[in-house]
């Protein structure tokens, strides 16, 4: 159940309520207005600061992009150049081992052949081994690159090539930094 509770007042009880004479109001009003101007004279200020501090957060994350674009290039490059042809092999067998696997699941009833270059025969010969008792044909043609490699059954074929990987990557990465020294010498 609810109860009303009454507080002790302790103001002075007057009849009248307070009014403001004739001469208050156009002082009042006046000063008003001034408030009301020197307020939106203020908030058109701040907003230009707030547009002015973002787009300097906004030029700022550009510079940090670019600067980490440019000391990451060389890395990158790096890694095309060194690191991944020395990966290649690796690469390559694993890589036609699984697609092997794929073509084998998907037609058992026809043969698969593996197409090379004769300076990668001996290694695909080894890849052959692993792979098992599977009846797959091996064939060199001198007119595929060195890591270039054709694994076809009756009703698909799939061509591996390493080094046109590496060429992209190196093309990707290049045409990202060049991208971003063009904005630079734009603006």
């Amino acid at each position: 159940m609810a109860h009303l509770m009454f507080l002790e007042q302790f103001e002075a009880e007057s009849g009248e309520t307070p009014t403001r004479s004739p001469t208050e109001l156009p002082g009042f009003e006046d000063g008003y207005d001034a408030g009301l101007a020197a307020a939106a004279a203020d908030q058109a200020t701040l907003s230009a600061q707030m547009a002015t501090r973002i787009s300097e957060l906004q030029f700022g994350y550009v510079e940090a992009q670019q600067d980490l674009l440019r000391a990451l290039g060389p890395l990158v490059s790096a890694i095309c150049d060194q690191i991944l042809p020395a990966l290649i092999d690796d690469m390559t067998r694993s890589r036609i081992f699984e697609t092997l696997l794929l073509c084998a699941r998907a037609d058992v009833s026809h043969p698969m052949q593996l197409t090379c270059h004769p300076a990668k025969a001996a290694v695909m010969q080894q890849v052959l081994a692993d792979f098992g008792d599977q009846q797959v044909a091996l064939l060199t043609d001198p007119g595929l690159a060195q890591d270039e490699v054709l694994i076809g059954g009756n009703r698909q074929e799939t061509q591996l090539d390493t080094a046109l990987l590496i060429a992209a990557m190196r093309t990707a990465l290049q045409h990202l930094c060049n991208a971003h020294q063009k904005e630079e010498t734009d603006e």
